[in-house]
Order: C-alpha cells, then structure tokens, then sequence
C-alpha cells in the first residue's frame, strides 16, 4: 500500500503563525474599514475605528517584518514556489489542455517516472535543509 503521508502539507511553525495572524488582521481591517466607509458612524466612533484600523496595519506590517527576520529562508522558499507553480494546479492544468501538444504527446508525459526526491524543488512544506 502506497505511504500517501508524502502528500500532506505540514507546515513549519514559522508559515503558521505568519499565515494565522494574516488571516485574522485581514478580517479585522477590512471589517474596521468598512464600518468606517459604509456605516457613516459618529466622529467620535470613527475615529476610534480608524484608531483601530491604522493599529491593525501597524501590527499587519510587523507580522511581515518579523516572517522576513526571523524565517528569511522559509519567506524564500514561499516566493520560489510561487513563481515557479505546481504543476497540479487549475491553472497550468487549462494551460496544459489549451496548449498545442496532441493528444498522444500528452499520454506519453503521463507514463514518466515520478522524479525522485534528491531532485524535487523545495516547496513552502518541505523541511529546511540542514
């Protein structure tokens, strides 16, 4: 039975904490953002919101520093795959159907060995290297 652990994405604790706090600063300054922009709130509330909203960017900002400081290989490793892509996803599968190769050009790329491990790309989940 084939081992499909090697499929799971475990990331680093570093990608974790940078892509929670992420996730809920981006809620918190879009929900402050609009309550200012479409709720037309009293001076005194808004300006307390955009009190909020300028600190939760500050915050946003420092998030960004500190992953670059402090984990400045694993931001490389991120970047690195986004630039060259995955092969699996939605994009380059549109890419690869819409391309002109027939159809017998596509089965034989299908049938290569998988590529072993010393020779893969990092990836934003793979360990660092020692």
């Amino acid at each position: 039975m084939a081992n499909h652990n090697d499929r799971i994405l475990r990331f680093h604790v570093a990608d974790k904490v940078f892509h929670g706090l992420n996730a809920i600063l981006w809620f918190a300054l879009v929900i402050t953002g609009a309550i200012v922009y479409l709720a037309k709130p009293e001076a005194a509330t808004g300006e307390s919101l955009m009190a909020w909203h300028v600190g939760l960017g500050i915050v946003f900002t420092l998030n960004l520093v500190g992953y670059l400081l402090f984990a400045p290989e694993r931001f490389a490793l991120m970047i690195n795959a986004g630039l060259i892509g995955d092969k699996n996803t939605a994009t380059s599968a549109a890419t690869r159907v819409a391309s002109s190769r027939s159809r017998s050009a596509r089965l034989k790329s299908r049938r290569r060995a998988v590529t072993p491990p010393a020779r893969r790309l990092p990836t934003c989940s793979s360990p660092l290297p020692s």
